[in-house]
């Protein structure tokens, strides 16, 4: 039995130092359709609060190195957006391919609204709260076929309740971010599907 905890410990450990000696870059490329989404500046919002989760999805495996997403040129992707799915992939991988990344995960926001609840009598501009809503779809490209392998839709949203107090959000940052957090375990749970944790045996008890 000891021999066993041991074993196990020992290969836990190696595998530790392995993955750490051998981590993967990784790009996660956030985007969306200028012209379907409409302000710059909370497209920019989704991206940032969107990226950070994904990054410390990512980080938390300890298996890989998350590149800068400004390292992308996401103005340019965007500006081709309506040459289509294919031709983007293809731009993000000829992208990824010159950061040499190991694999390229893109997000695809798809919808995104940002609303502010109307002040009702006695109310301050200060207590009205604010509402996001929010789509995503992701998906993992082949860096060397530019192939999508696979696609999951997900949706985030937060609803203002009435009042600040109850925790709704004060702020259009707030909303967004809230949103983007309440899809965070899905996220986790397709990220730790298409990127499994992966074991080396080294021995096996048989006693």
């Amino acid at each position: 039995m000891k021999q066993s905890i041991f074993t196990i410990l020992l290969c836990l450990l190696l595998c530790d130092l392995q993955a750490q000696n051998t981590k993967q870059k990784i790009g996660f490329i956030p985007y969306a359709d200028p012209s379907s989404i409409g302000d710059e500046g909370y497209r920019e919002m989704a991206y940032e609060y969107l990226y950070e989760v994904a990054t410390r999805i990512f980080i938390n495996t300890q298996r890989f190195d998350v590149l800068d997403r400004g390292k992308f040129d996401i103005v340019k992707l965007e500006k081709e957006i309506t040459k289509g799915d294919d031709f983007i992939n293809s731009e993000i991988v000829a992208q990824g391919n010159a950061l040499a990344t190991d694999a390229i995960v893109v997000a695809k926001v798809t919808a995104l609204s940002v609303s502010e609840s109307e002040i009702e009598e006695g109310e301050s501009v200060n207590d009205v709260g604010w509402s996001a809503f929010f789509t995503v779809e992701l998906k993992q490209l082949d860096v060397e076929t530019t192939k999508a392998l696979g696609a999951v839709q997900l949706v985030g949203e937060h609803k203002d309740g009435g009042s600040i107090l109850t925790g709704d959000a004060k702020s259009p940052e707030q909303a967004i971010s809230k949103a983007i957090t309440k899809i965070e375990r899905d996220l986790r749970a397709w990220i730790n599907k298409k990127f499994p944790i992966q074991m080396v045996v080294l021995d096996k008890d048989d006693g």
